[in-house]
């Protein structure tokens, strides 16, 4: 039987590229075996168009502190996409949150 996992911080994303991202979130308990979350990702506001492979298994470790991350490819350049992190069907948090893929000729660093 799964344990209810709740959410420290995050969900947060971090390395978007112009096909994929990297989703962080720290739980107060591991979130792995039965306990597992996922992490959701759409191609609309309302939820119901998923990205293909979605949900993205997310598991939190005990030696991390009980951090995670998930790598989500992307099917779109300069796209907007909507996630959120679910147990067993919970939703971990609301709304949905929303992040942009970067544009297919933009350079993968910034020269300041």
């Amino acid at each position: 039987m799964s344990q209810d996992i709740e959410l420290i911080l995050g969900p947060i994303v971090g390395h978007v590229t112009h096909r994929s991202a990297t989703i962080w979130a720290q739980t107060d308990k591991p979130a792995q075996g039965d306990s597992r979350i996922h992490c959701q990702v759409y191609l609309d506001s309302h939820g119901t168009q998923p990205v293909q492979g979605s949900p993205f298994l997310l598991e939190t470790r005990e030696t991390n502190g009980n951090t995670g991350v998930c790598d989500v490819p992307l099917p779109t350049p300069n796209r907007r996409y909507y996630y959120r992190l679910v147990q067993d069907g919970r939703n971990l948090h609301d709304p949905l949150y929303t992040f942009a893929t970067m544009p297919e000729d933009n350079p993968d660093r910034l020269v300041f």
